[in-house]
């Protein structure tokens, strides 16, 4: 498990505030045939990740099958240039079992759900803070819709406050490039 920094606490209140961070269990998941899960390996969160899956699978009266793919980093690693586990071509594997678990001939899944979570070890040695693993984030979304971009793709990020207090947040795209492009400057984010 990662360390926390002030910048990462002050991120996350900045990102609630504004609605960028949406609580995850309200999302409408529409999954007729499952979901391709993409998210950290990292054993103290995983448990938690997996069951809000479940849940949000089962709420929306689908079925509860996902198909989960973990290394260390989760999501962020399909983004070309995020700096972790590069020379292993991480992004390429990842993507690669996405299109066979969305083909037919595999589990024919459309629907995609990215995660990472803070704190995050492996971000923590590669010096990323949670802006940076947004960002990645975001550019493995887009990686993912150039599969096929009939896809649906969720990107969620899991917060372990200590304590015990753990939350899932939904982070769209949308919202998220618009806040990125009107104040991540003004906050010093870029």
């Amino acid at each position: 498990m990662g360390k926390w920094t002030q910048f990462d606490m002050e991120v996350i209140k900045v990102l609630r505030r504004e609605g960028i961070f949406e609580d995850g269990n309200t999302q409408k998941l529409e999954s007729p045939d499952g979901e391709i899960v993409v998210t950290c390996a990292d054993g103290d969160q995983m448990p938690d990740m997996f069951s809000h899956q479940c849940e949000l699978a089962d709420k929306g009266g689908w079925p509860v099958r996902p198909h989960v793919l973990s290394l260390h980093g989760g999501a962020m690693l399909m983004a070309e240039d995020c700096p972790l586990y590069q020379e292993f071509r991480v992004d390429e594997l990842l993507l690669q079992h996405i299109r066979e678990a969305e083909g037919k001939d595999l589990k024919g899944i459309g629907t995609v759900f990215l995660y990472i979570h803070v704190p995050c070890g492996a971000a923590g040695l590669a010096k990323l803070n949670l802006v940076n693993q947004i960002v990645f984030l975001m550019r493995a979304k887009e990686r993912v819709k150039e599969i096929d971009s009939t896809n649906k793709v969720l990107c969620f990020v899991h917060v372990d406050y200590g304590t015990g207090r753990r939350r899932t947040y939904f982070i769209s795209y949308t919202k998220w490039m618009e806040f990125w492009k009107e104040k991540a400057s003004r906050l010093g984010w870029r």
